[in-house]
């Protein structure tokens, strides 16, 4: 109960420290945005994405679950992948963008500046000890997983960054280090650590001990999933400094972490490790108590050894520190989130002076909680960079600053949000320099008086939302996360035009008129284009009303727009093409909450489905003229959940809706085929995860595509509980905000939140095609299983996977295309069967589920996993009514086997499995038992 209190409180308190903002800095910031769309909210936005996923049940976000969902795909993934399933989704990109006309677009500059390009926010980068060139790079996206350059210092040849792992694509990667001692192990830091109530992903520290191509959960670490930084030292002791578990050193490769903070001191925000090997550390944030603490001997210091120094730095909200040699520099931020003082020691902390006379200019705009750097030039103790927004250089040891990059108007482009410099000598003892930030890396060869991106090949955007041309083949946009909204013109993997800039919200394309194209920033701020995108004007509405990243619905018969707005209202715009904003807000007190999901009726004129914050859904008609509330046009159907609507999806006809939920915790997917009489919860074997978007197969009511925080799922089969939902092999594992469909020809794009645009063809991810499964009892324990498809070619392979439980199947058999039988033992009184078919180049789909009964009590295994998902201290029992030896066997998903043992059996009592679960790594596994010549499996997910 603490722990849940805890977080609503640092919610109370974002909702506080935004309005205030809102209150002090509104005319400021709409005149900033209407000019040049400079700054984005994190807080805004962080505490959006908490109430669209929390848990209603507990109020907050239970990011345990997050690891089991993305366990459970990727085993599924991994199942698919040794069956050769897969390439059926091509990767979009951009692997870089251009910068298209100003029209909004602050990155366009003025007469004379360049623009560079640009990837997606990333807060942590290693550059690799073991390569003395400084070519080979490691750098983490923030839900974009780990990616490596091996040619990065070149100025001839593109970066040639490539993904590393697909697992971590939905997880915050924070921050790099590398064992000195031995250069092949690395360390990877997980999770913001800002104001993200938990709904930021981390899972601790992964390790790597093949030099980056493999990396493995330490477990120890697992539960704390808000990092800021991870350091190794001259011996390979590591140092993690976390909010919540304050700072930890680990001497044995992060097998154990021993808490070392300061007593009472749960958040380390900086560390730094001295040449001379001291380690100097801030802690606290966004408090009164933030201060400066060093050790002498960091192996060996405890929670009651640290040093303060004399006159050493303290902050109001955030301390951040850099060093060279003896002589340290801390930058602190003040209540309002701006530097107010800068603090250089030269005797290693044990004394400090303060160096500005004079206030900084607002070199972090209000948010230095969020985005705050420092570096010392390792040639001049006198200079440093300190930066956020924008970088700014002292050379007289941080007495007074000036500006060297801008990421709006003329002079060195670099994306704005820096949260991590790197200021370094190579193995040449040249000067070299990397800024990480909301829009990539940048670099610099001479003491960052010029820098250059290197962000081509990085394909990390992250994308709120998506729209796809109704003719124009490849042309589609996208609006992403403080990087603007974008358009993609070109076939396959290719780069993209920032046509606007700022934050990209939802976007959307008339798909009669497509000339006119929609955009937007924050709140109800709109962005259109009346001539196909060529260019684009602002249309503010307002900045108060809505959401940070506002929903919308353009109506294409009627052209109107229809957007969030205030509780129980939405906002109706009846002349989006063209003039000044014609707006009412139509008062709707069916919804019961906030308008988050708009559906225009392409059946019927006028009609508008809307989803709320409380579940419900309310159909409108008349949409263009109703008064709302009190009306004979509004009609509230049953709510089919309590959660945050995210979608609603329409079938072939009003009648046959999708209700989709962003929650943890609840059923996510309700349908309907009496336009919201009554809804079933088709949820089936999807685990706990949230669910972002979904769209139905053009011509079917049971082929569904559905986009969630782990990649995306198809089913060809609804069928209430029981629904069987199958991920995609060759999708990332990251999170899919929307899909959009082009009937004419069946195309389908996902927009994901770290790995860009991806698309493929509706007819091959749901292919129109049907097993028909029958089966029956044989004896008292032989199930005969009998099976037709219809539409497959003599390619078809078929994979026949039994139950025990109706939702977590385990593969048994495989046949090929002529062979459509198959007879198995029963291991249980009630076994479920299904099989799977796959063609080449297509999605797999899967028949009904059948169940077969035994005649009479089933003699033989039991096997009971506990918890499950299982941890390192779980337990696997089997149990028989035969006493006698038996043996055992663990395997992954790929069938290979990791581990065996012998046992003898009691009848009656129950036999713990000799395993060890502490060597094997995250992911799915089955263990079969085998007696009598009798086997028994069951799967379980280690977490």
């Amino acid at each position: 109960m603490t722990k849940h209190l805890f977080k609503l409180s640092i919610a109370a308190m974002l909702l506080l420290t935004i309005s205030c903002k809102s209150s002090n800095n509104k005319e400021k910031e709409a005149d900033e945005m209407e000019e040049n769309e400079k700054y984005d909210n994190p807080l805004a936005r962080e505490l959006q994405e908490f109430k669209q996923t929390k848990d209603p049940a507990t109020g907050t976000v239970p990011i345990e679950r997050l690891w089991t969902a993305l366990d459970y795909t990727q085993s599924i993934k991994n199942n698919f992948a040794s069956r050769g399933i897969g390439g059926i989704w091509v990767e979009r990109g951009p692997i870089y963008d251009s910068v298209g006309p100003s029209n909004n677009n602050g990155r366009g500059g003025s007469a004379g500046f360049t623009g560079a390009y640009t990837s997606g926010r990333i807060t942590g980068f290693l550059v690799d000890a073991a390569d003395p060139t400084g070519n080979t790079v490691f750098c983490g996206g923030v839900n974009g997983g780990i990616w490596k350059c091996t040619n990065f210092t070149s100025t001839t040849a593109a970066p040639n960054w490539v993904s590393v792992n697909d697992y971590l694509s939905n997880m915050s990667i924070v921050s790099f280090c590398q064992n000195p001692v031995n250069k092949d192990i690395m360390y990877v830091a997980t999770g913001e650590a800002y104001f993200s109530l938990d709904a930021s992903r981390g899972r601790g520290i992964y390790k790597s001990i093949d030099h980056g191509v493999t990396w493995t959960n330490l477990a120890s670490t697992a539960s704390v999933t808000s990092s800021f930084k991870i350091l190794c030292d001259g011996v390979g002791n590591i140092y993690w400094a976390s909010r919540g578990g304050g700072l930890k050193r680990s001497t044995n490769g992060g097998n154990t972490f021993t808490t070392i903070s300061p007593s009472g001191q749960t958040t380390c925000t900086d560390i730094e490790l001295s040449s001379n090997g001291k380690l100097y550390a801030s802690f606290g944030y966004a408090s009164t108590t933030v201060s400066f603490k060093y050790a002498n001997n960091p192996a060996t210091v405890t929670s009651g050894s640290w040093s303060s120094g004399t006159g050493s730095p303290t902050a109001g909200r955030r301390l951040e520190l850099t060093t060279k040699g003896d002589t340290i520099y801390g930058v602190t931020t003040n209540t309002s989130d701006e530097i107010d003082n800068c603090y250089r020691s030269v005797n290693g902390g044990a004394a400090w002076t303060k160096m500005n006379t004079s206030a900084y200019p607002a070199i972090t705009n209000g948010q230095g909680w969020f985005a705050l750097s420092l570096a010392v030039n390792p040639n001049d103790a006198n200079q440093i960079i300190v930066g956020s927004v924008d970088g700014y250089l002292s050379t007289d040891g941080g007495a007074t600053v000036s500006g060297i990059t801008n990421w709006v108007g003329g002079g060195t482009y670099v994306h704005a949000d820096h949260h991590l410099y790197q200021w370094w000598l190579n193995a040449n003892n040249q000067s070299r320099m990397i800024i990480a930030g909301d829009g990539g890396l940048f670099y610099s060869e001479d003491d960052a008086a010029n820098f250059v991106d290197k962000n081509q090949n990085l394909n990390i955007k992250q994308f709120y939302s998506c729209a796809i041309h109704p003719t124009k083949t490849n042309y589609m946009i996208a609006g992403a996360q403080d990087n603007g909204v974008h358009q993609l013109k070109n076939a396959g993997l290719s780069y993209s035009t920032e046509v606007t800039g700022g934050d990209g919200g939802f976007v959307d394309i008339d798909n009669d008129q497509p000339q006119y194209q929609f955009g937007s920033y924050t709140y109800n701020n709109y962005r259109r284009s009346t001539n196909n995108g060529a260019s684009w004007t602002g249309i503010n509405i307002s900045s108060t009303s809505g959401d940070f990243i506002n929903p919308f619905d353009y109506d294409d018969v009627q052209n109107v727009m229809f957007c969030g707005n205030n509780t129980n209202d939405f906002l109706r715009w009846t002349n989006p093409q063209s003039g000044s904003p014609a707006t009412t807000a139509v008062s709707l007190t069916e919804l019961g909450g906030s308008a988050t999901a708009f559906q225009a009726s392409p059946y019927k004129t006028g009609r508008l489905f809307v989803g709320s914050s409380s579940g419900s859904i309310v159909m409108v008609n008349n949409s263009k003229t109703t008064t709302g509330s009190g009306s004979a046009d509004v009609v509230n159907l049953n709510s089919p959940s309590g959660g945050n609507t995210s979608c609603i999806a329409v079938g072939t006809n009003d009648s046959n809706l999708l209700a989709v939920y962003s929650n943890y915790g609840i059923d996510n997917l309700w349908i309907t085929n009496d336009m919201g009489a009554n809804w079933t919860a088709i949820d089936g074997n999807l685990p706990d995860m949230p669910v972002r978007w979904a769209v139905f197969h053009p011509t079917l009511n049971n082929a569904i595509v559905i986009g969630t925080e782990a990649g995306v799922f198809t089913t060809t089969n609804v069928n209430g509980a029981s629904t069987q939902w199958a991920a995609s092999a060759d999708f990332p594992l990251v999170r899919v905000s929307m899909l959009k469909v082009r009937k004419s020809d069946n195309t389908i794009i996902a927009a994901t939140y770290g790995r860009g645009m991806w698309s493929t063809n509706i007819a091959t991810l749901l292919p129109l095609k049907k097993i028909n499964l029958l089966g029956k009892l044989e004896g008292e324990n032989d199930a005969q299983l009998n099976w037709q498809m219809i539409d497959a070619t003599s390619n078809a392979k078929y994979f026949l996977e039994y139950s025990e439980d109706g939702l977590h199947f385990i593969h048994i058999a495989k046949t090929t295309g002529s062979i459509h039988s198959f007879k198995h033992k029963l291991t249980s009184d009630i076994v479920y069967y299904r099989v799977m078919g796959v063609e080449p180049g297509m999605a797999p789909i899967y028949s009904n589920i059948i169940t077969i009964k035994s005649t009479k009590n089933y003699k033989g295994l039991q096997i009971n996993i506990t918890p499950n998902p299982i941890n390192n201290h779980g337990k696997i029992f089997v149990q028989s009514t035969f006493a006698g030896a038996y043996s055992w066997k663990i395997c992954n998903v790929q069938g290979d086997i990791l581990q065996t043992g012998k046992g003898n059996m009691q009848v009656g009592s129950a036999n713990n499995v000799n395993a060890f679960i502490n060597q094997l790594s995250s992911g799915m596994y089955v263990v079969s038992i085998t007696q009598n010549n009798q086997t028994k499996a069951a799967s379980f997910i280690k977490q």
